[in-house]
């Protein structure tokens, strides 16, 4: 009795451990509201699943989160705002327009942003991100 609850835990321990994560599946929309609150935070590893290897320039998920963090950090990233302006859905492709504003140490930045998406089997993956009109306030120098 003893051996086949050890061998039970062991089991199950070792199913756990093997076990690959499970990631819901999310809208598109749901996708664009997690990029606006977590890129250029220490959750950035919340958006990571739900990016394509061509997002990631084909690093890993571990990398990418790493190396984004810190490139983002050195350049005082922050989304302040966000807005969602327009969506289009389709069966395996989506876009989704937004209006946010951004911090960097060069300023305040106002952009849209394009959202572009794939429907893979794991669920919709952002794929592209194109950043339009760009309109950077930056604090004027006096010389």
């Amino acid at each position: 009795m003893k051996k086949n609850l050890l061998f039970s835990i062991v089991f199950l321990f070792s199913a756990c451990l093997t076990t690959p994560r499970y990631v819901p599946q999310k809208t598109p929309r749901e996708i664009v509201y997690i990029f606006m609150l977590n890129y250029g935070t220490p959750r950035i590893d919340k958006l990571a699943p739900y990016t394509t290897e061509f997002f990631r320039n084909y690093k890993p998920e571990a990398t990418w989160i790493i190396e984004t963090w810190k490139a983002l950090s050195e350049l005082g990233y922050r989304h302040i705002k966000g807005k969602i302006l327009e969506e289009r859905i389709k069966k395996d492709g989506a876009i989704i327009i937004a209006s946010s504003v951004i911090w960097t140490i060069a300023g305040k930045t106002a952009q849209r942003e394009i959202y572009c998406f794939i429907k893979t089997k794991d669920g919709w993956k952002l794929d592209d991100l194109i950043i339009e009109e760009e309109n950077v306030e930056s604090e004027k120098y006096k010389m």
